[in-house]
């Protein structure tokens, strides 16, 4: 028995601008924002995980041989940012949608 409806949960997110995918028990989501790659995740029971992935210095591209191979190389240092919920009504998706923005520029300065 699930406790959210996740057609319900997808259509809010595609109303908010994500792309979506609904599996089998799960609904699951991206987006790019200025900031990053922010994926969710929402199963059947309502259990949300939000992550927020940001580039926190430029990439260092470098060109590698060995063995005669050309290698394009890049170092990457990167910010995880996570939120999980158990959600217990369709409100509170709609509450984090609204505070992500937020949530994430306050967690950057930590």
């Amino acid at each position: 028995m699930s406790v959210v409806d996740l057609d319900h949960v997808a259509h809010i997110l595609r109303q908010s601008g994500w792309e979506v995918t609904v599996g089998e028990g799960e609904v699951l989501a991206s987006r790019a924002d200025k900031g990053g790659l922010w994926s969710l995740a929402v199963d059947g029971a309502g259990r949300l995980l939000f992550t927020a992935v940001r580039t926190l210095r430029p990439a260092r591209l470098r060109r590698l041989t060995r063995g005669g191979v050309v290698y394009r190389t890049a170092w990457e240092e990167q910010g995880v940012f996570t939120v999980a919920i158990d959600m217990k009504e369709i409100e509170t998706l709609q509450r984090l949608l609204s505070d992500l923005s937020l949530l994430v520029r306050q967690a950057s300065r930590l």
